[in-house]
This record gives structure tokens, C-alpha cells and sequence, in this order.
């Protein structure tokens, strides 16, 4: 997955992307915002039980496009307009974070490698993938909007986390009973999807400010020194030196599940790419609306394939391709100069 920030932007620039008739304020709302966060939503339920963590996952592996269509269903349903509207927010930017992650995953899974606890030769790719995301984070901001994450302030554009509630438990548990099996006789589900809110809205206020002091004191350990694997969670005080984690120079590199064509894309390139291809999808989803089979078509428009490779439903791929980036030395360059600065 993207992180946060990169999802944020995606659905800023994709809705500003949007032509509509008649034409629309397509300002983003909280419920943008949140949607926009799509299943990463339960993966950060790491605290509160029961956990709804594993929604994250499956969501992941496919049937996002029947997810996002039940929910359209179960919107139709709410009586008060307003509240209306902002569940069709919600599935907007649900939509908008697939689009992201199935154009993204390959450049990240390329230049991160995946770790397996079963092969010790790829743990130096621990928590690599989460430390390339908001490198990248940190990046793209600078670039679109000539700030850095804690000018950007992500956690105040979520708004409120009750109201955010009320309208995601008025959509989320019906659409996850009508496409998941194991949801459907789940007696603990609405308290799985309120945690897992709730402990992300947590997660994002941690980490929404986050100074090179704050990093140190994060990341250090009893004994003074400082772990890096704990940085990986936050966004870097400063960008390593000399390191083409965005591929500006156009490197060659593969899908990690298709490597018979060569790509050069840059990630801002791929990013660029993720918001022509959602400006499609939610002026598709805004037109299916009103139509007798909206379910179906939305299903159909947003897709099943998976979100970690872009893939058919169900697993990731078994053969993986990667070249990853010195990106665990890139960490440790920061830690030390944390280390240095911050005594």
C-alpha cells in the first residue's frame, strides 16, 4: 500500500481531474479523505479487540469491486441526504485508494522486495516497504504542494472520528456481509470496524507531527541507542542523501509478477497515471449512480483484481521479481544522524 499521505494526494488530484455535467465542487471531505484510506483502514487496528485487522487483508487479496458496489447499495438506503452524500464520499475515495494501489504496488515491491521470516537472506527488506512508502510520502508532497507532512497536517483533514463512524457503520458492515462469507456470520463485526476506526485515527495522530526530536525519542532504545525499524512507522525528519528511491533518473525496473516488460516510470509518473485512471473510474461510478443495476456496474468499473500486485483475486503471486534499494543503509544513514544530533 501507499501510505497515507500519497493516498491523500491521489484523491485530491484525481477529484480535481473530474469533469462533471452539471459541473461540481469537488473540494475533498473527510469522508474523501477516509475512503481514500480504503482497507488500510483495518490494518492499523493493532490495539483495540476484537480486531478487524484481518478485513484488511482480505480486502486486499480481491472483491474490492463487489465490496464498493454493496456499499453503494447500502447507501441508497440512508434517509437523510447529507448523510447520503457522504457515504457516496466514502465509496469515492475507496475506489480511488484501489486505483492507487494496484498502479503503485509494483514500483514499490520492486524497489522494497518483500521479506519472508521463513528466508533469512531477505531480512535486510524488513520494514523496507513501509520505510520506501513515506519516503515517497514525503517526496510527492514536496513536489505537489511545496510542503512537508507536518505542515500538511493529514490527521485534521479527517475530521471528526464519531461522525466518521456513524456514516461508515450506516455502509461498511452490510457491503462486507454481502461480499465476504465469513463476514456475513461475523457477531462481533460492527465492534471490529468501529476498533479498527478508531485505532487509526489514533495511528494518524501519532504520526501526524513528527519532529527529528520526536523521531529520536520514537526510535530509541533503553540503552541510548536507536532502532531503526521503529522509524519505519513515521515519516523521515529529512530524506536520505543520494538515494533515487522515486526513480527520477529512470531506472529500469519490472513488475514483480510480470517481468517480461521493462519499465522506466518514475513513481511521480506512476502516480500520474493512478489519477488519469481514477478520473475514469469515479466519473464512471458518479454517472452509474442513478441507474437501475448501479451495484453492478460499479462492481464492474472499479474491478476485483487484487491490491497488492494488480493481479487476478485471492493470493499474491508465488514467483516475486525485486531489486530492492539500499533502503535499509538509507535508514540507518538517518538513524545516525539522529543519533548524533539528538543525544
Amino acid at each position: 500500500m501507499p501510505s497515507h499521505i500519497t493516498h491523500a494526494l491521489h484523491i485530491e488530484e484525481t477529484l480535481r481531474s473530474l469533469i462533471t455535467d452539471p459541473p461540481a465542487d469537488h473540494t475533498p471531505s473527510q469522508f474523501h479523505y477516509l475512503g481514500a484510506q480504503g482497507p488500510d483502514l483495518f490494518l492499523h487496528n493493532r490495539r483495540r479487540r476484537p480486531s478487524g485487522l484481518r478485513y484488511g487483508a482480505i480486502l486486499h487479496r480481491g472483491s474490492i469491486g463487489r465490496f464498493i458496489g454493496a456499499m453503494h447499495d447500502a447507501a441508497e438506503k440512508i434517509p437523510s441526504p447529507d448523510a447520503r452524500n457522504h457515504a457516496y464520499d466514502f465509496i469515492l475515495g475507496f475506489a480511488a485508494h484501489a486505483v492507487l494501489d494496484r498502479a503503485c504496488h509494483p514500483f514499490i515491491n520492486y524497489f522494497a522486495g518483500r521479506w519472508d521470516p521463513a528466508h533469512p537472506e531477505t531480512e535486510e527488506n524488513r520494514g523496507m516497504h513501509s520505510f520506501l512508502e513515506r519516503l515517497l510520502d514525503v517526496d510527492l508532497l514536496r513536489v505537489l504542494r511545496s510542503t512537508a507532512p507536518r505542515e500538511y497536517d493529514f490527521a485534521r483533514r479527517l475530521g471528526s472520528e464519531r461522525l466518521s463512524l456513524d456514516i461508515i457503520a450506516r455502509i461498511v458492515p452490510d457491503a462486507l456481509a454481502a461480499t465476504y462469507r465469513s463476514a456475513k456470520g461475523d457477531r462481533h463485526l460492527a465492534d471490529r470496524l468501529e476498533n479498527a476506526l478508531l485505532d487509526s485515527y489514533g495511528f494518524y495522530r501519532f504520526t501526524n507531527d513528527v519532529s527529528r526530536d520526536d523521531a529520536a525519542r520514537l526510535a530509541r532504545r533503553p540503552d541510548g541507542s536507536i532502532e531503526p525499524l521503529r522509524l519505519t512507522v513515521v515519516h523521515p525528519p529529512f530524506l536520505p542523501d543520494g538515494l533515487d528511491f522515486a526513480n527520477a533518473r529512470g531506472s529500469r525496473w519490472f513488475h514483480p509478477c510480470a517481468p517480461e516488460t521493462a519499465h522506466t516510470e518514475s513513481f511521480r509518473d506512476v502516480f500520474s497515471r493512478a489519477v488519469r485512471d481514477g478520473s475514469t473510474v469515479l466519473s464512471g461510478i458518479i454517472e452509474a449512480r442513478d441507474t437501475p443495476d448501479a451495484a453492478a456496474r460499479i462492481h464492474e468499473i472499479v474491478g476485483d483484481e487484487n491490491l497488492s500486485d494488480g493481479g487476478p483475486p485471492g493470493a499474491r503471486c508465488g514467483e516475486f521479481i525485486a531489486d530492492p534499494l539500499p533502503l535499509r543503509a538509507a535508514l540507518e544513514q538517518i538513524c545516525e544522524t539522529l543519533e548524533i544530533e539528538t543525544p
